[in-house]
């Protein structure tokens, strides 16, 4: 017999549709803020898009599902991150980095699963966000078998920092 846990959230339960274009930003921040929330899910078969995302409490774990994607929405990252929006200057802003899923928690954040994060969306050409993830002076990080989706550039990546 398997017991559910009853710290794990599937982002549903907030309202997330997990449907191609979709924005799920509302809902998946709803589950992120959610102190009975320890487990974050996305559930697998789906696409969940959303902008930026954040982590500001600590010993959160976010899983991906295999055949899960949550993919960016980089118009509307763009609107909400003028600073991102094309300069050159954001690549080295390093303690306000360019990023889909900025993490701020004290410590032990978990990035897991085997789905996709795609901070540039699924397709297109253009870099549209600087870094995947950014975890901004969080001890305790563990990425687990999730694989990055980049668009064009280098710098869709993981960053950690001190600052």
């Amino acid at each position: 017999v398997s017991w559910p846990n009853p710290r794990a959230c599937d982002v549903r339960q907030y309202g997330a549709v997990g449907a191609r274009g979709h924005d799920d930003t509302v809902a998946i921040q709803s589950a992120l803020d959610d102190p009975e929330c320890e487990e974050i899910e996305f559930a697998s078969g789906l696409e969940f898009s959303a902008s930026v995302l954040w982590v500001r409490r600590s010993h959160v774990v976010l899983t991906i599902a295999n055949n899960a994607t949550l993919a960016g929405m980089p118009d509307v990252f763009k609107a909400e991150r003028p600073d991102c929006n094309g300069s050159i200057a954001s690549e080295f802003n390093w303690r306000n980095w360019c990023a889909m899923l900025r993490v701020e928690s004290p410590s032990n954040f978990t990035l897991r699963g085997g789905g996709v994060l795609a901070p540039g969306g699924v397709g297109g050409s253009d870099p549209d966000y600087h870094s995947a993830v950014h975890v901004k002076a969080t001890a305790g990080v563990t990425l687990s078998n999730v694989r990055f989706h980049c668009t064009a550039w280098w710098w869709c990546s993981a960053l950690h920092n001190a600052s």
